[in-house]
């Protein structure tokens, strides 16, 4: 090692300055050695001044920073200086602490780099904040992107500033194309913010607001919630507003209604239409016998027949009811008896079976020889044709009446697609809304079942039915197959 002539004075004010700074200074020679430090270096580093002055500086780096270090160290040796450059070091027990290094090279007389003014600002606290800031704004970021609601923040212009992963399949568009746009525009689809809109209330400074909403534009029932966030001078600096899709819930309330209606219509045909025929068996017995009574055995025969009519009657009405009843539900069941069913095969059967009423009212019928086949519940394609021919059957009032069942192949997504219609007068017009309904009766109808069973095992078979009047009654509809398990 050369030995080193400074000037004294300039000697001195180093050494004053290196003793007392409050950042740590240190001096190194040329071949990497420390020549001298300060008190401040002694404490960043946690080595005695004799263990820091016996060291070689690159092995004061960590190790992510050596290489870094050996770069600067050329350069210093070439005569160049360095500013703030950020670098890991390791103290003595092990620790990492982050320094800013700045290095401003020392030349003799001849201009020669014989060694450094190297000054490091301790940024440790600093780094570890930004990391915890770092680690924090990842947290929110997951946080944010982990919620399953739509959430997204607003400025006070009404412009999206933010939004998670939730957002894009709700309206159907990209994080991207989402961000910077008007929220009424992307939500509502219009220009300005609709009547009721939270994020207005949330902006005048309401704590939480708060509504249920159908979207048209998203064709989606919403639950929406805004809270404002206020900034230091008191003023909503934005809002966080969420969107929660309620359609399948509003779908299932609104599927818990007609079940609950179903179920008033039930109670109403179990205790008035099955009441009234059981009423009349039992007054019917209770007057044979009073009969029996007066006549003392001596009972005149038409009117014991007569008697045993009534009782007959009100029996059979009694069990078709109930026949329905248990129909009904099991239109809304699939069994396991799942086979290709000859649709043809099956309208002749039914037809068969009523073929004395077709006789009595001389009714032409009309069917293609072929009918399609289908996987299904060979029941549920009987009970579905057996109520459709029943009701173009019984309720056609034409002199001249017709019945068809018309096969008309396949629509677009696959289904068989059917009509079965007669000649008589139609339904009524204000039938047609509720003619698929459970227990609905129109002019001159039953109990009300068999439409109902029709619609429920359509919608089993994933088809669709609608019923028009043109020169009598129509009802066209589709069946998909069920698929085999």
């Amino acid at each position: 090692m050369e030995d080193v002539n400074l000037d004294v004075d300039m000697e001195t004010k180093y050494l004053d300055l290196y003793k007392g700074a409050p950042v740590p200074y240190l001096s190194i020679t040329p071949d990497g050695y420390v020549l001298e430090c300060n008190r401040a270096a002694v404490s960043f580093f946690g080595y005695s001044l004799e263990e820091l002055q016996s060291m070689q500086v690159i092995d004061l780096y960590a190790e992510e920073s050596r290489t870094r270090a050996k770069e600067l160290f050329v350069e210093f040796k070439l005569g160049f200086p360095i500013e703030n450059e950020e670098m890991i070091y390791l103290r003595k027990d092990g620790d990492r602490v982050y320094g800013l290094l700045s290095v401003s090279p020392v030349r003799d007389t001849y201009g020669r780099v014989i060694a450094s003014r190297s000054v490091i600002v301790d940024i440790t606290r600093l780094k570890e904040a930004q990391e915890q800031l770092v680690a924090v704004k990842e947290m929110w970021e997951k946080s944010f992107g982990a919620v399953k609601e739509a959430l997204f923040i607003i400025d006070s212009d009404h412009k999206i500033m933010q939004c998670n992963p939730a957002m894009e399949p709700l309206v159907g568009e990209p994080k991207e194309n989402i961000i910077g746009r008007d929220c009424h525009e992307v939500i509502h689809g219009k220009a300005f913010p609709p009547e009721g809109c939270v994020t207005c209330t949330a902006l005048e400074g309401c704590d939480y607001a708060h509504a249920e909403v159908y979207e048209p534009n998203l064709e989606k029932h919403l639950e929406v919630g805004a809270n404002p966030i206020y900034g230091a001078d008191g003023k909503v600096s934005y809002v966080v507003h969420f969107i929660r899709d309620i359609t399948e819930r509003k779908r299932a309330e609104e599927e818990l209604k007609r079940i609950n209606k179903e179920l008033e219509a039930y109670a109403h045909v179990v205790s008035h239409d099955l009441k009234g025929p059981i009423s009349i068996i039992i007054s019917s017995i209770s007057a044979l016998n009073g009969l029996e009574k007066r006549c003392k055995g001596d009972i005149d025969a038409d009117e014991l027949k007569a008697f045993i009519e009534i009782i007959n009657r009100s029996a059979v009405n009694a069990a078709g009811l109930v026949d329905d009843l248990l129909s009904l539900a099991q239109a809304g069941q699939i069994s396991d008896e799942i086979s290709e069913v000859d649709v043809a095969e099956v309208v002749r059967r039914i037809l068969e079976e009523r073929s004395s009423l077709i006789e009595e009212k001389s009714i032409k019928i009309v069917m293609n020889d072929d009918l399609g086949r289908m996987i299904a519940d060979p029941t549920h394609i009987y009970q579905l044709f057996s109520n459709l021919i029943a009701n173009a059957l019984k309720y056609n009032d034409s002199p001249h009446p017709e019945v068809r069942i018309e096969y008309k192949g396949e629509s677009k997504d696959g289904g068989l697609r059917y009509v079965v219609t007669d000649n008589g007068s139609g339904f009524s017009h204000a039938d047609s809304g509720s003619l698929f309904e459970p227990f609905y009766r129109g002019n001159g109808g039953g109990t009300g079942i068999g439409l109902a069973i029709v619609k429920r095992i359509i919608d089993i078979y994933g088809g669709d039915i609608r019923a028009y009047n043109n020169g009598g009654a129509h009802f066209e509809f589709t069946l998909k197959e069920l698929a085999r398990e």
